[in-house]
């Protein structure tokens, strides 16, 4: 299962010191569940409505920073993009609509494998 790689915390000493590695899955928690919020919205998926849809879901208050910050943070990364126009409403100021690229889907497929095969293991 393909995964980011990361470098142990420890200073080399060994040549073989530098091959080991930890697995990670390609997302944190919080982008997996704007992702499959962003999925499942369609064509109303702009920031609040998903930062009101995970606070529903947890029950519980999400600093609204860490959503917005999470969302630029996968826009440049191509994961998730906007669409060219704003959504207008006469109650406020115009609604950027995002949707999921295929690099957000395949992030999300390999988050999804990562933590199955986490679970499989414990």
């Amino acid at each position: 299962m393909p995964v980011k790689q990361k470098k142990v915390a420890v200073a080399p000493r060994r040549a073989d010191d530098m091959a080991r590695t930890r697995d990670q899955p390609p997302l944190g928690s919080l982008q997996a569940k704007i992702l499959k919020q962003l999925a499942k919205l369609g064509k109303d998926a702009y920031a609040y409505r998903v930062l009101g849809q995970l606070m529903r879901e947890k029950q519980g208050y999400i600093d609204p920073a860490q959503v917005y910050t999470s969302m630029r943070s996968m826009s440049e990364r191509k994961l998730i993009e906007a669409l060219p126009e704003p959504r207008y409403d006469s109650r406020g100021p115009p609604q950027k609509i995002y949707k999921v690229t295929a690099a957000g889907r395949e992030a999300l497929r390999l988050t999804k494998a990562y933590h199955k095969a986490l679970f499989d293991y414990l």
